[in-house]
């Protein structure tokens, strides 16, 4: 770079500069929210509309005592079976049911790996109001930590009614795990099919190895809808419906369909009518 080259880029240097510092102040734009996040968990994990239908609602139904070694290599015989109750507390607190897995575990088991195949729970079992089948909304709070093993969370499993037809294939187990979240109150909801014939639930919320689990504000409930077929855009319905595209271009719209009634036979793919406004 040349002598007159570097002369002129600091003059121009000099000037920006000085046109920085007098130019007059500006009103910035802190942007904003794309979408309210609030409004969305909210919507999701809301249980107002599953309150009044509750079915799970109190804590006396649940039954305390769930323990069990999950490991088919400890024999039947095995003493440790039933020791590894000492080991586990069930209590009440605040409106919260709680299971504590003591240190105590690991004296009894010997074994790290053992220790945490130990689980402890709540379980309760929840009368349908029919055995239609359908969708349920099932939603809940909980906190857990683990200082040995990793796993916890709600089982679900319906159950046939006594005059279902013979040979009738039974809904299996639904596992729901849980990850630890201990410094505030977790939120968890989900809707689950239960299929028609079935007139009750089983319901466990569960903990492995050493840690502690609590749960409150249990909600089950039968959703009702207006119609017996429910289709949306996916994932924007589940944001907030806006929907973007490149002038001249192809777009891409995915729609979710979900049966409401069970006695709709499955089919095959749907066929959509889709109105666009002009522009």
């Amino acid at each position: 770079m040349t002598r007159l080259t570097r002369s002129f880029a600091m003059l121009a240097l000099a000037a920006f500069a000085a046109g920085c510092f007098e130019s007059p102040e500006r009103t910035v734009e802190k942007g904003g929210f794309t979408f309210d996040f609030k409004a969305l968990s909210d919507a999701r994990f809301k249980t107002g509309d599953v309150a009044r239908g509750n079915l799970a609602e109190g804590l006396s139904d649940w039954k305390s005592g769930y323990c069990w070694i999950h490991d088919s290599k400890i024999a039947a015989s095995d003493p440790r079976r039933k020791e590894v109750r000492k080991g586990v507390e069930w209590k009440t607190e605040d409106r919260e049911l709680v299971i504590t897995k003591t240190p105590a575990l690991a004296t009894i088991c010997g074994d790290t790996k053992l220790t945490a195949s130990v689980s402890g729970g709540y379980s309760r079992t929840v009368k349908l109001p029919d055995t239609a089948g359908g969708l349920y909304r099932l939603s809940f709070k909980f906190r857990m930590r683990h200082d040995t093993g990793y796993f916890g969370g709600l089982l679900f499993c319906a159950r046939l009614s006594a005059d279902a037809p013979k040979g009738e294939k039974a809904p299996g187990l639904q596992v729901f795990p849980l990850k630890d979240l201990w410094s505030e109150d977790g939120l968890w909801a989900k809707d689950i099919r239960v299929p028609p014939r079935c007139d009750r639930v089983e319901l466990t919320m569960r903990i492995d190895g050493i840690g502690e689990l609590r749960f409150s504000d249990f909600a089950f409930a039968k959703r009702h809808f207006d119609t017996p077929v429910t289709a949306r855009f996916s994932p924007e319905e589940n944001i907030d419906g806006t929907f973007a595209f490149s002038a001249g271009q192809c777009g891409l719209m995915c729609v979710q369909t979900r049966r409401n009634d069970e006695t709709i036979a499955k089919r095959g793919l749907p066929e959509y009518e889709l109105s666009l406004p002009r522009g």
